[in-house]
């Protein structure tokens, strides 16, 4: 499963003139995809719904300016490079 985790997993960050708080709730950016648990099942989900639910933030640190301001669009080399 974690292989199946790690070969799929995808981050598309969220456009740096887009703010977070603008998102519309009906629609958000998607920014974490992945399959799991066979079948080939993919599952999306925003990048504040990721780390809530990995356990990496509790949604009172995801307010917080720590969180808030340092999440932001790292260029694309810098992440090939990563």
């Amino acid at each position: 499963m974690m292989c199946e985790f790690l070969a799929s997993f995808d981050f598309a960050p969220r456009p740096a003139e887009q703010p977070e708080e603008d998102e519309d709730p009906e629609h958000p950016w998607v920014k974490v995809s992945f399959r799991l648990g066979g079948g080939g099942v993919w599952h999306r989900m925003s990048l504040r719904e990721f780390v809530v639910h990995t356990g990496f933030f509790t949604l009172e640190e995801i307010e917080s300016p720590l969180y808030t301001e340092a999440v932001h669009e790292l260029p694309r080399s810098t992440l090939v490079r990563f």
